[in-house]
């Protein structure tokens, strides 16, 4: 291989490197004293984003008797905001949670775990009010043997709201904390080109124009 068709194989490579998925946003840490029920069966919290993104990956914590019953799958949904509860529906789905991992706190008893899942990727535009709703899936309903809930934040303003047995979002006094998750995955305009590249692709023209220039003599 010639040295310039190899500057051009690595500056092409550094050019294809994938962006991994990183945090874009993060509604706060688990209070590790309060939340939800799943048992609703769904619950939401509101997030909006200053900068358009591709969601790729939910992370939350839940608090559960039975992890691998009750967090082994998860029920998902970003939905619009409609006078303060989720309304029109973006996209939802059912994820197989890649990590679920014990954080040794508890919350009335229950262990706390993180809970990663990934959705593939769902474009959200800048300044858009959402909402994400998440449920234990299939494997948990009012009748499991078992209990599963989404641990609040710290932040005391009744931002969560419940879907509950009479078919409809409510929130108010009952739900006084937001909810604790983080959302990951990339930016939806271009990424600049790493300087890496910038060096390569540099060295490549240098290359070539010395080339030429040697060709001549």
């Amino acid at each position: 291989m010639t040295l310039r068709n190899a500057l051009l194989a690595a500056g092409l490579s550094a050019l294809s490197l994938p962006a991994s998925a990183a945090t874009f946003y993060d509604n706060g840490a688990p209070n590790i004293a309060n939340g939800y029920n799943f048992g609703n069966p769904s619950v939401a919290d509101d997030f909006t984003l200053s900068t358009a993104q591709y969601l790729e990956e939910v992370t939350f914590w839940a608090y559960s008797n039975d992890a691998a019953g009750n967090l082994g799958q998860i029920g998902w949904g970003v939905y619009l905001d409609a006078a303060s509860l989720p309304g029109a529906e973006v996209a939802t789905g059912l994820a197989t949670s890649s990590s679920v991992t014990a954080t040794g706190d508890f919350v009335s008893g229950y262990s706390i775990y993180e809970v990663t899942f990934s959705i593939g990727s769902l474009l959200l535009d800048a300044g858009q009010q959402y909402w994400l709703a998440l449920d234990s899936g299939s494997l948990f309903t009012n009748t499991t043997p078992g209990f599963a809930g989404w641990v609040f934040n710290s932040d005391v303003d009744g931002d969560t709201a419940v879907y509950g047995q009479a078919g409809s979002w409510s929130r108010g006094a009952a739900y006084p904390y937001d909810s604790a998750f983080t959302l990951s995955g990339s930016p939806a305009s271009p990424v600049p080109l790493p300087a890496s590249g910038v060096l390569l692709l540099s060295l490549l023209g240098g290359v070539v124009a010395w080339r030429r220039k040697s060709g001549r003599s």
